[in-house]
């Protein structure tokens, strides 16, 4: 994508994944190395595309006496400027002498928007309600606008927040701002209790189509994004036996097969029970309680990133790529009614953003409707 010349004041961090231990795209979706992703095209980079190195997660609010014809000057501005960024050709002063091959940016509108500036939206996107055991802090939830920025290098997605930051300047000011990363290359990478993280998402095209695209209407080929910020007890759960830590998950930590099977990518069989009639797969595992058969085989896109706070707080930051909202609050709420992963977790963060439609045809992108 491209950047601009208008002012968005980003945020210079991203934070991490979630733990719905399905974040990243497995390895048998992920995009071949030689593949880069494309600014242009029906959807936006940054959601089907390699999980990257570095990701910097930025919510923004539209400053006072902004409208829709400001923002659509910032999107136009953004688009000119990372456009030429994503082919290794960055016009922007921020990234100058920076390999930005690999960049993409990913920019969402968030709940309270479209009523400000007159935008029409579907009626899906409001606020994540309140879920049971929520912690939410002010300081990691809402936004009227998401950038999410991915790259092979941290630096290259600092400086891309700056460049956007000067270009969204009296539109835009930053509400909050996470960093995150993620181990690179084809295999599922893990999270910070060491545990695959990705193995359930949905790989081929058919499923990606049903779980992620909005299909009709002027947001087609745009996707709702829900954000989690998730601490992790990395302490405490490091200290149970492999086999509890295994338990409250609901695979194996080495090679990530489910408790009922053998290999990674094994299907998972919610009824196998042991000879005394017991649930080979806990009742309260985490991956039992996540799974899609209750929601009549519904899914989301994950990705997942591990954060670390600088004062010892470790945790991941959650994104949920997904055609209907309503279907991660039922998830989550199931999962806060009986799951053996919530001694070990916290969501202090909470957000929702209906993701652009790519730029199609054209050169930048636009708000529909």
């Amino acid at each position: 994508m491209t950047t601009g010349r208008r002012a968005f004041l980003l945020g210079a961090t991203a934070s991490a994944a979630g733990l719905g231990l399905s974040a990243c795209s497995s390895g048998e979706s992920r995009t071949p190395p030689h593949t880069l992703p494309s600014f242009r095209g029906l959807h936006q980079a940054g959601i089907l595309d390699p999980a990257p190195r570095s990701l910097l997660f930025v919510a923004l609010d539209l400053s006072g006496g902004a409208d829709r014809r400001s923002v659509d000057r910032v999107l136009e501005d953004w688009s000119h400027a990372i456009e030429p960024a994503t082919r290794g050709n960055p016009d922007a002063p921020e990234l100058a002498g920076l390999d930005t091959l690999g960049l993409t940016v990913t920019i969402g509108v968030g709940p309270g928007l479209p009523d400000r500036i007159g935008l029409t939206a579907p009626k899906e996107l409001a606020p994540i309600p309140a879920l049971p055991g929520d912690r939410l802090q002010p300081d990691f939830c809402g936004g009227d606008l998401a950038v999410q920025i991915c790259s092979n290098d941290p630096l290259v997605s600092l400086q891309t927040a700056q460049a956007l930051t000067r270009l969204g300047q009296g539109v835009l000011t930053t509400r909050w701002r996470l960093p995150g990363f993620t181990q690179p290359g084809p295999a599922t990478p893990r999270n910070a209790f060491g545990f695959k993280d990705g193995t359930g998402n949905p790989r081929t095209a058919a499923e990606i189509g049903d779980a992620v695209w909005i299909t009709d209407g002027p947001w087609r080929h745009g996707t709702f994004l829900a954000v989690r910020r998730i601490p992790m007890d990395v302490q405490r759960f490091a200290a149970l036996p492999t086999h509890q830590q295994e338990a409250v998950i609901g695979s194996r930590r080495d090679t990530g097969a489910p408790l009922t099977g053998h290999d990674e990518f094994d299907e998972i069989n919610l009824f196998a029970k042991h000879p005394d009639g017991t649930y080979v797969l806990p009742v309260d595992a985490h991956s039992r309680r996540a799974h899609a058969r209750f929601d009549g085989g519904r899914q989301m896109l994950r990705r997942g990133f591990t954060y670390s706070s600088g004062n010892d707080e470790t945790g991941l930051l959650f994104l949920a790529f997904m055609k209907d909202p309503a279907l991660f609050t039922r998830v989550q709420t199931r999962l806060a009614e009986q799951d053996a992963l919530n001694a070990f977790i916290r969501h202090t963060g909470s957000a929702v953003f209906l993701m652009l439609p790519g730029t199609g045809d054209g050169s930048v992108l636009r708000l529909p409707g």
